[in-house]
Order: C-alpha cells, then structure tokens, then sequence
C-alpha cells in the first residue's frame, strides 16, 4: 500500500449566533439565547498528497443533505486541492442546537396530515412566534457559512506531523429500549414490571481515539470517538454542546487550550446517557438509590465528561510510543440507493382509525404542537403510505477511509449498536471508528429485532430506512474495508 508523508489541519469555529434560535429535538417549542457551554464546528483535515480526508464535527442534532449540500457549494473554486465529496460533516446529536431549514425525506408534515381531519368547528393553534427567533432557513444559510470557513481553514492550515491512536472505554452510554415477555419493546420503557426481561439491544462503552501531533511531537488535537448521542440536558432551555462541552473543557484543561476535540458519535440509535435499570427518578414507593447523577442535569454531563476526558488521557500514553509521519490513506464514497422501509396497507389503515378514533375523543375547539406529537406515529405511517406510491429508494451517501492500520466508516442517520458491532467485529483494521449522523440523517435506522419490537425510534415514522437498507450499509463498509485492508493479514 502506497503511503507518504502526512499532513494534518485543525479548525474549530464557533457557531453561537449571538441571538436567539429555536432548539431541536423535542416534541415542544423551545426558544433561547442563553448559552450554557459554547456550540462549535471542528474540522480536521488530513492528506498525504495521494488521498486526504476532511472530518468535520457538528454541535447539532443531525446534518441534513441541503447542509451538506450548501457547504460544498459553499466551498467551490475556493480551496485548491480538494475534492469536496471527500468532505464528512456529522452532528453529536445534542437537543440543545439549532432548528434549521431541513428536507424531511419521506416524513411529510404531520401538522399539514392531521389538519383535513379536524372536527368541525375547529382549529390548529400555531405556537405563538416571539419573533425574536432565527429563521430556519436563516439558520442554514449560517451554519453552512460556518462549517465551509471550518473546512476552508483547516484544509489550508495543513502541516506535517503525527498521528498516534488509542483506545479507552467509559460507562457513557445505555441502551433505552427495554423488552417485554410478549415480543414488544419500548424506548425508555418500565423496568419495574414483572414481564419486564431485559435490554432490546447491547451496549458499546469502548473509546477510539486518534491523536494528531505537529512536527515537534507536540499534540495538537484529538479525534474521539463514543457511541452515545449528547442529549444528557435534552430537555432545557439553552445551548449546549451537552457533554461534549464539558469534554473539552477537561481535555484543555490537561493539554492545553489549544487543543482540539474532533466528537465523534458511534453507533447509537438505541443508546442514551441513561442507565434505565438503575435510574428510579421520582419513582413513588422506591428508596433513592445510590446510581449516577441526574442524566438529565448539567451535573450529569460534567460526570460523562469526566469519565471520557479520563480515558482520552490515559490513551495518550499509549499513542504518544509509537507515533507515524508517514502512512496510506484511502477514501472512498458510495453513493447508495436503499430500499424505502414502506407502510403496509394495515398499517395505514390502523393510522386513520387512530387518528379519527383520537379526535373523536378528545373534542376541543383548538388542537396544537402537543396533539401533533401524540399522533407522530400515525401521520408519519400516513405520509410514508403515500410517498412510497411513487417512491422506493432513498439516496444515501456513505464513506469508508482508511488511515494506515485504522478505518472509518459513516451512516446517515441513527445506527443502531448492533450494526457497529458487525462492522467491528469483522473489520481487518486494528481500529474502526463509526461515525453515525454523517452527511444525511435518515433519522433512526433500526434493526429488524427493533421493527419488530416497535415503538419510537423503530416506528416507521422513526425514519426512512428500515433494516434492509442497515444490512446494506454494514455489507458496503465491510467490503470496502477488505478492499482497502487485503495487504493486511
């Protein structure tokens, strides 16, 4: 395998917008200008003038195709060099970034759904606009404008050094979807009911972890990566990066404030913050239990933080022995055409019995954001039914990279655990790095355990691809890895 010298380029820019904006990830409105740890774009370049790779890491929910989209027409005749579809923009999946203007492919609009079925006599209240929120497409147009300046930066601040891995592993995240006797699941479901038997999927608590050093060996940044989505403080009202926030205050804190962080979100769909089993909240008629602190504070993000700042810190001893200047590196993009996971023709049907069964019941002259969420999983099989009438494939651009003995690998959407674990567990790299929410997001991807299982997150108003289209994905990294790996014995 052909290798050269390498060269790596850091960014970091911030994407405060210094006004308020609406937050993602609930089913409620959430309005704020108040920051609570700063939200940032980071960009690592790395080339070896054969091939070159450009990741960059978001403090968002998730990166739609039209961001992606408009950063590299962003970025067009503006930096020599470099191919643009090599170019991999993922989110961290944090609940407290940015509403932007984003296509919901396949979704639909579940408040345009429910409107034709209204009782007579009433009406949909709209959240009342403070007008002091950025506009979505507003929102976009700046965050693309921040993430192309990212890359622009990076690319051009390339320099030769070092790179060393590591790997770590922490209690971060817990699989939420609990299983029943009778062959359901459910997402942050009861553990204290006796056909409660046990967690739907696995956990994944390893670290991977990549250092870049300047050409004095003195390190420079930190790609980590940790299958858990920041959504610790997913409820509040400010902006945060979540855990990853606190991660970087601790890692500086130790290397110095120049370093930066590449966060990096592995294959989670199924995973969060929360230890289920131990957790009881303010469960009436059970004891405190002595468990970690509320993953649903700030608290519990310093605690998270803590726990991978730690690891990252001890890996950096085993990095640093046995460092490289000089390595291969392979990248290749596959654009995709995945099966559309469809509605059955029951199923839409049980939709608008629910629906009207919901309306029937619940009369009341206004309707608002709060029964749209109610009836999420029925508009959404009722928009699938109809887009899949003329519509069966979903695009979806994937990436596999080879860095010497270390791959990485992306997925547009929320990868269950189970499919970074195949990917993994048959990779021929020494190390795989899984990057979920890159370059599109699909919303979840489940398992077909999880279809079956149901329930959000396995829904089919969970997302566009269904287990099909996950076994494709898993198949198409494996492969490319054994192309790019087959020196490798």
């Amino acid at each position: 395998m052909e290798t050269n010298k390498l060269k790596f380029g850091w960014c970091e820019t911030s994407i405060d917008p210094k006004r308020p904006i609406s937050l993602a990830g609930q089913f409620f409105e959430r309005v704020t200008e108040e920051v609570e740890t700063p939200l940032t774009v980071t960009a690592l370049a790395v080339d070896n003038g054969i091939d070159h790779s450009v990741f960059v890491s978001c403090d968002l929910i998730s990166i739609g195709a039209n961001l992606v989209a408009l950063v590299r027409e962003n970025l067009k005749g503006k930096v020599d060099g470099l191919d643009l579809n090599k170019i991999i923009i993922s989110a961290i999946h944090t609940h407290t970034s940015f509403k932007y203007e984003r296509d919901d492919f396949a979704m639909g609009s579940s408040k345009d759904i429910l409107l034709p079925f209204l009782p007579e006599g009433s009406v949909y209240k709209p959240v009342a606009d403070s007008g002091t929120g950025m506009d979505p497409h507003d929102a976009l147009v700046f965050l693309a404008d921040r993430i192309a300046l990212a890359v622009k930066t990076a690319w051009e601040s390339r320099a030769e050094g070092y790179y060393g891995t590591g790997f770590g592993r922490a209690a971060v995240g817990f699989n939420r979807r609990m299983k029943y006797d009778d062959g359901k699941a459910k997402l942050y479901g009861n553990v204290r009911v006796p056909n409660f038997i046990g967690m739907e999927g696995s956990t994944d608590s390893g670290i991977e972890i990549l250092f870049t050093f300047d050409k004095d060996k003195k390190v420079t940044g930190a790609a980590v990566n940790v299958a858990c989505p920041a959504q610790v403080v997913e409820m509040k009202n400010f902006m945060s990066a979540d855990y990853w926030g606190k991660v970087r205050i601790l890692l500086r804190e130790h290397f110095g404030e120049d370093l930066k962080v590449l966060s990096l979100c592995s294959a989670a769909g199924d995973i969060a913050p929360r230890d289920m089993v131990r957790w009881r909240g303010k469960v009436k008629g059970y004891l405190k239990r002595n468990e970690d602190p509320s993953m649903l504070d700030i608290e519990g993000t310093w605690k998270i933080g803590k726990r991978i700042a730690r690891e990252v810190i001890d890996a950096y001893d085993d990095a640093v022995v046995n460092l490289k200047d000089s390595d291969c590196i392979i990248h290749s993009v596959d654009n995709l055409k995945l099966p559309l996971r469809f509605a059955t023709e029951t199923e839409y049907k049980e939709a608008l019995r629910s629906i009207k069964e919901y309306f029937r019941d619940n009369p009341k002259p206004e309707y608002d954001f709060l029964d749209v969420s109610e009836l999420f999983v029925y508009t959404g099989t009722i928009a699938r039914y109809e887009f899949q009438k003329n519509h069966n494939i979903v695009p979806a651009e994937v990436h596999s990279v080879r860095l010497g003995d270390v791959a990485f690998v992306t997925a547009p959407g929320e990868y269950f655990v189970a499919y970074g674990d195949r990917i993994r567990g048959a990779s021929r790299a020494s190390q795989t790095f899984i990057i979920q929410l890159a370059c599109n997001s699909y919303s979840y991807i489940p398992t077909e355990e999880a279809e079956k299982g149901s329930h959000y997150s396995a829904y089919i108003s969970s997302g566009a691809i269904g287990h099909e289209g996950g076994n494709i994905i898993v198949r198409t990294h494996l492969d490319n890895i054994n192309e790019m790996f087959k020196d490798v014995e």
